[in-house]
This record gives structure tokens, sequence and C-alpha cells, in this order.
């Protein structure tokens, strides 16, 4: 799970607890500017997650980098994927970040404000 809170134009993504340890992060840093969209979609968390470098235990967490065959590299935290947003980068390293979060709908405005 992560926590987000936003400073200024700077969204700054706290991975908690053991998920660190899965995630192979502690930290991720975004403006805000950079976010395209916020969105809930499970079935989006069903493809397939491309090649790793983190945690991946079927039924249990995700956690981590990945990159798929076309080149995208995608930030995963998650456990619970009810409770998941989508968010769709640029210029960033990253394309999209998939995060467990505790109120989505929350966070979601948070993000779009």
């Amino acid at each position: 799970m992560v926590k987000i809170t936003k400073k200024q134009n700077l969204l700054l993504i706290d991975i908690i607890g053991f998920h660190k340890i899965w995630a192979l992060k502690h930290q991720l840093r975004v403006t805000k500017q950079d976010v395209i969209s916020a969105y809930q979609n499970e079935s989006e968390l069903e493809k397939s997650k491309g090649f790793r470098f983190g945690t991946y235990i079927p039924n249990f967490i995700t956690a981590g980098t990945f990159r798929k065959l076309d080149g995208t590299t995608n930030f995963w935290d998650v456990m619970n994927t009810k409770n998941t947003i989508i968010i769709e980068l640029r210029n960033n390293f990253y394309h999209k970040l998939y995060l467990e979060v505790e109120n989505p709908i929350e966070t979601i405005t948070l993000l779009t404000s």
C-alpha cells in the first residue's frame, strides 16, 4: 500500500511497510503536470505485467518495476485490486503506476484536482 501526499507541484508516493522490500523502492516523486489521468480499472490489472524487478506472487502481491515487450515500464504495488488506482504519466520513467491506496475515490480526486 502507498500513501500519496501533494506538496505544491509535486506528488510524493510513499511506499509503506514491507511493501518497500517487495517493491525495492521506498518513494516515488512525480510532478503534477506529468499526470495524464488517474482511474480504476480492474480488468486492466489482469493483463500481462511484463518482466519484473521486484516481487510477483500470483493472487497475493505484485510489487516493483515491470517492463513490457513494447518498451513501456510500469510500477506496481498491489495486493488488493479493489483499492487499486492507475496513474497514467507523461515525461516520466514510468508509463503507469498501479498503486493500492486506502481510499481510491479520495486519492483520484486529489490527483485530478
